[in-house]
């Protein structure tokens, strides 16, 4: 049994229901670590997690799997990380989704001559959208897209403004990324098998 929780998961996959395949030595993976394969006879595609969660949490990472996209016809196999921290740009981007959605919230309780406003705005998009707006069927989703559609131009502009008056240094080290487990998501493994009936 291998050491590592991709080559166990690896291992098993191989005893039941996959066959690895090398790729030629001219097309490299696109990504280091990705591993291809073809499933057995019968299935036609596997999607998810491979391992156990109670294994994900020991290691902090799962082992997924899915169809290629870029080589039809094979499978990935590659390891998911769980990050210890978000990124800048994504703490922004949930902060930015949060007030949105809370305005939302506030507009569809809304009694007021600003609540009927929306309102009126909504029916009036809902019976004769414009194509730059999708078509809503409720208050709260409309204004949640509007709100955050105006939250992020104004973000852009205000980020652009300040592009202009300073000058960007990139630093990265080595010590700024790190990886700890987050409660980690419940994949789910799909298998679909083609079967056949003989009279």
């Amino acid at each position: 049994m291998g050491k590592h929780l991709k080559t166990q998961v690896m291992e098993r996959l191989e005893r039941t229901c996959v066959n690895f395949v090398e790729l030629p030595k001219g097309g490299s993976p696109c990504s280091k670590g990705v591993r291809y394969f073809v499933p057995v006879e019968g299935v036609d595609w596997i999607r998810g997690a491979m391992d156990m969660m109670k294994e994900g949490r020991k290691c902090k990472k799962r082992i997924v799997v899915r169809p290629s996209r870029r080589r039809k016809g094979l499978h990935e196999l590659y390891t998911y990380h769980f990050p210890t921290s978000w990124s800048a740009g994504c703490v922004a981007n949930r902060e930015l989704m949060a007030e949105a959605r809370r305005q939302a919230h506030a507009i569809e309780r809304d009694c007021t001559r600003a609540g009927l406003e929306w309102r009126i705005r909504f029916m009036k998009n809902y019976y004769s959208s414009e194509p730059e707006v999708k078509r809503y069927s409720r208050i709260f989703h409309f204004a949640y897209a509007i709100i955050q559609q105006e939250l992020r131009s104004e973000r852009s502009q205000s980020s652009e403004a300040r592009v202009q008056k300073l000058e960007f240094r990139f630093q990265t080290s080595a010590e700024e990324v790190t990886f700890e487990p987050i409660m980690p998501h419940r994949h789910r493994c799909f298998l679909h098998v083609r079967y056949s009936y003989r009279c």
